[in-house]
């Protein structure tokens, strides 16, 4: 009959007991590394922007609220530009202002009343599943937001941040163009049908919009390319009934 040694048979368990639990707790350490080196921390200036979206017929304006994010790289001496996933945005019940009043502690009230142009916010932004992609010969981030801080500071020059985002420099601007057959060949120095003309509208040029005043009328801009906002020198008010959207 063989003789069985319990003291080494329980020392046996015990061990392989001991060696399971450490390789779990490894493999749970790994995972949690692996899921911390995916988050990503930037300090930069997060953007808020609404995005046209018109209807087929173009008569409807049904913007979407967008998000990105600029990083000051300073060993490259430029900003680097994140577009954050907007999935969430789009979704059925999404709260737009209690979003952005989470996050930026200055609000226009004409952003959330006229959905239209855009704000930033200095802070640090904590993103994950970031990704690189080239587009129109520039290349862009976009990943998803995990959380951002808001911080105060100095003032932003927007335009510089704005000048590093290649084609999609300006996604917020709406232009448009004199509905054909109008005769409208002037801006009006204020916005009533009464007031005097001002610039002359120049021919076969698209109208940048700078800002709604009212239901009816905008003040707004020949487009030009070279101009901060594609908004150039020649500006005044215009009814919204002699306009048509280009984009």
């Amino acid at each position: 009959m063989l003789k069985i040694n319990l003291a080494a048979i329980l020392m046996v368990v015990a061990f392989s007991c001991f060696a399971t639990e450490r390789d779990s707790s490894t493999s749970i350490a790994k995972n949690v590394n692996k899921e911390r080196a995916a988050l990503l921390s930037y300090q930069g200036v997060l953007q808020a922007y609404w995005l046209p979206v018109w209807s087929d017929d173009g008569k409807k304006n049904n913007p979407e609220i967008n998000i990105r994010f600029f990083i000051y790289e300073k060993n490259k001496k430029q900003w680097k530009v994140i577009n954050i996933d907007n999935g969430k945005h789009k979704s059925a019940g999404f709260d737009v202002v209690s979003y952005i009043k989470r996050f930026f502690l200055k609000l226009p009230d004409d952003f959330l009343k006229y959905r239209e142009g855009h704000i930033e916010q200095y802070g640090v932004l904590t993103v994950k599943d970031l990704r690189t992609y080239v587009e129109c010969d520039h290349k862009y981030h976009d990943a998803q937001s995990v959380n951002f801080t808001p911080k105060w500071h100095k003032v932003i020059n927007i335009d510089e941040l704005e000048s590093t985002a290649g084609c999609e420099r300006y996604p917020y601007i709406m232009t448009y163009t004199v509905r054909p057959g109008n005769s409208l060949r002037h801006f009006k120095l204020a916005p009533s049908e009464q007031a005097e003309n001002g610039e002359v509208i120049p021919v076969n040029t698209p109208i940048s919009k700078i800002k709604t005043i009212n239901e009816n009328w905008i003040y707004a801009a020949n487009y030009d390319a070279h101009s901060p906002g594609l908004a150039g020198r020649i500006r005044g008010y215009i009814n919204k009934k002699d306009i048509v959207p280009i984009n």
